[in-house]
């Protein structure tokens, strides 16, 4: 039930903003930015008594009632003075039933025939995608982990008529998720796709039929259908317009609801008993359950505290299933750094670099830390190098400072006398290189080579570290190994449990990040 602070908007007309009071059975929207004019009682619409009021802008994916796509962002919600049990109306499919016109263009007023109290002005080229529940096929399916991947194949086989159950083992849904949502939500990449497909490495051939099934453009359409608009950065990557995970991962459970999906949550799977039925720890004690069809969904090793612990490997194991050693994906590494590079330039970005490991050259930036290096051009190369490092006992990380200018211009470039000028000074007046990266060419190059210029330019386009080690998997963002491919058909099921599918992160496969992770991850099935 939302109601008016209207003591606040009396006080100041443009700062006055709604606040809502969260029933048990749906969530509350919550304001994007305040009216900018004063409220404005209109009168109610068809099935409603009373009166309602025009409250603030804000984003919200679906109808507070139901289970449809109604609404696309920015909309504005008109929302009367009902009483908890008129608001607590039973999820349906939300039919378009009354419609009046209003005097902007493209926008109509529009009520939920579920709850004929709600009625929402949208604009008129938003989609909608009702979830309308299919018929049943008789036919079970049980779903162990409700991250992406598990809850996508609830909503595939739930739309196939299957009765779907949903066992996690965390408090809520999508922990791992939501995390990734905080700096934008990465849903997919907008490159084309014969490109997109070359990301995934060794594991092409088995991903590439599931990615041209359901790929970045069908990804893209899957979140208009939840009311959630992408865009394409200027990088090519895919995020949703309100910058974050939650309003997607709020609309993905009410459709999932509306599909007759049913979740059981601190519900953490142990493995299999004799009879074959699945065995879950919960605060109760052990419960089991069985089903036609079980769909493992239990992620990667990283991330422990948010639910990926890998501890499924030693189930999966004990059955005789192959399983790969984790390793960390999309990770740092650690370089022993000097106490005085670390305090002048921890946490600083070295930027418009290429960093270069074996036969593999990235473009782009990456940060220092105190124990190494990380950021988004590092986790490009960060499989390659950590194979290396596997191999060998031994990492080597080539930069190249000035990418823009040959090894020739930037000889020439330090060999003009710098006069009283420091190196530092001098670094900075004839290549333009900031303090971060000059400190870096200190921190690696012996003196001899700083006072030569000829030494001095090679070190600046062949600048060497050294590389320890990676950072621990439960801190990469995400994992290689797992499930073997072998051990999988080409639709994601175990060959030696029919019936038994494994999904997204189980599976020995990786990605880099920008969209490719998530995509992977919920095309199968």
């Amino acid at each position: 039930m939302i109601f008016h602070n209207k003591l606040n908007h009396a006080a100041n007309p443009r700062h006055h903003i709604p606040y809502m009071v969260e029933n048990a059975d749906k969530v509350p929207i919550t304001p994007h930015r305040p009216a900018l004019r004063p409220p404005l009682w209109v009168p109610a619409y068809a099935g409603m008594t009373g009166w309602v009021m025009p409250l603030a802008i804000a984003p919200a994916p679906l109808c507070h009632y139901c289970t449809s796509s109604l609404f696309q962002i920015p909309f504005i919600t008109f929302a009367p003075f009902v009483t908890p049990a008129q608001a607590g109306a039973s999820h349906r499919k939300c039919h378009r039933i009354y419609q009046h016109k209003i005097a902007k263009p493209r926008q109509s007023h529009y009520n939920c025939q579920t709850n004929p109290h709600h009625i929402t002005r949208q604009i008129m080229s938003a989609p909608s995608t009702p979830s309308a529940r299919p018929a049943p096929n008789g036919k079970t399916a049980m779903v162990i982990g409700a991250g992406p991947a598990g809850l996508m194949a609830a909503e595939r086989l739930a739309g196939e008529g299957y009765g779907v159950t949903i066992y996690e083992g965390m408090p809520s849904a999508g922990r791992k998720f939501l995390m990734a949502g905080k700096s934008g939500l990465n849903i997919t990449h907008g490159e084309d796709l014969e490109t997109f497909l070359t990301r995934y490495g060794t594991s092409q051939a088995r991903l590439e039929p599931h990615l041209r099934k359901f790929g970045p453009d069908q990804i893209r359409e899957w979140c208009t259908g939840l009311g959630v608009e992408t865009f394409v950065g200027s990088s090519g990557r895919v995020f949703p317009t309100v910058m974050k995970a939650s309003p997607l991962l709020r609309a993905w459970l009410r459709r999932l609801d509306g599909l007759g999906c049913v979740i059981h949550y601190r519900h953490y799977w142990t493995g299999w008993n004799d009879a074959g039925q699945a065995v879950f720890k919960t605060t109760d004690g052990d419960v089991t359950a069985q089903a036609d069809i079980t769909i493992l969904a239990l992620g990667g090793g990283s991330w422990k505290r948010l639910g990926s612990d890998g501890k499924w490997m030693e189930i999966l194991t004990r059955a005789g299933i192959k399983c790969n050693p984790f390793k960390p994906a999309n990770c740092g590494f650690d370089i022993d750094w000097t106490d005085h590079l670390i305090a002048k330039c921890a946490g600083s970005p070295v930027k418009a670099v290429t960093l270069t490991c074996g036969t593999q050259t990235v473009r782009g930036e990456f940060v220092i830390s105190k124990t190494g290096i990380e950021g988004s051009a590092v986790y490009a190369i960060s499989a390659t190098l950590r194979d290396q490092w596997l191999e060998t006992g031994v990492g080597t990380l080539t930069l190249d400072l000035c990418p823009d200018r040959t090894l020739e211009d930037v000889t020439n470039r330090l060999a003009k006398p710098r006069g009283k000028n420091s190196l530092g000074n001098h670094l900075r007046k004839t290549l333009g290189l900031d303090a971060t990266k000059t400190a870096l060419i200190f921190e690696v190059t012996p003196r001899d080579i700083q006072n030569d210029p000829a030494k001095l330019a090679t070190a600046i386009k062949n600048l060497t570290l050294k590389i320890k080690k990676p950072r621990p998997i439960d801190e990469a963002i995400s994992t290689a190994g797992g499930v073997a491919w072998e051990e999988l058909d080409e639709n994601f099921q175990l060959i030696k449990r029919p019936g038994t599918y494994c999904l997204g992160e189980m599976v020995d496969w990786e990605a880099p990040t920008g969209g490719y992770l998530l995509s992977a991850t919920i095309c199968g099935l």
